[in-house]
């Protein structure tokens, strides 16, 4: 939630954010969990298209 403090719009459209995405998945690089370049802010709408792009 931290993330989201110090970035609290979506990257994406602008909007408020709610999520916080991994660009590479916990899945793929769980030593990038944390790693803030590998976070965004985005908000759910979003963050249900990045993911249905595989991203």
């Amino acid at each position: 939630m931290a993330h989201l403090i110090e970035s609290p719009f979506c990257v994406k459209c602008g909007g408020l954010a709610g999520v916080v995405h991994h660009v590479i998945p916990v899945e793929e690089n769980v030593a990038l969990a944390y790693e803030p370049a590998n976070l965004q802010s985005l908000c759910k709408a979003c963050h249900n298209r990045a993911h249905k792009r595989g991203r």
